[in-house]
């Protein structure tokens, strides 16, 4: 719409060398907003079921079809984090590991030369 268009061209810009915020008067623009105060900004999803409770009859494929979307792309976003992690972690441990290691042989030969003295 001209609104959305508009308000996204105008947030932000700077004029005069002050950026502009500009805000939306949803009171009058979004139908059936209410703010805050009044028992808004739950949103659609947060509210209670319908009066009733009866449900229409596709309303729940849907529900359960976006649900096992969601849950699939945040096991993959998992997946990779963990392999990202895991190699991370693998890296940093063998240089660890090998500053370890030259450690304890400086540390041999310096006891091995001590004695010697």
């Amino acid at each position: 719409t001209s609104l959305s268009a508009a308000y996204k061209r105008a947030d932000g810009r700077k004029i005069d060398g002050r950026r502009v915020v500009v805000d939306v008067e949803r009171g009058r623009t979004v139908k059936g907003w209410r703010p805050r105060r009044l028992g808004g900004g739950l949103g659609s999803t947060r509210r209670g079921g319908l009066p009733g409770g009866k449900r229409t009859v596709g309303d729940d494929r849907r529900r359960s079809a976006s649900r096992d979307r969601k849950r699939r792309s945040r096991s993959r976003d998992r997946r990779r984090s963990r392999s990202r992690e895991h190699k991370r972690r693998r890296t940093r441990s063998r240089s660890n590991e090998r500053r370890s290691d030259r450690r304890s042989s400086r540390d041999r030969q310096d006891s091995s030369r001590r004695r010697s003295r």
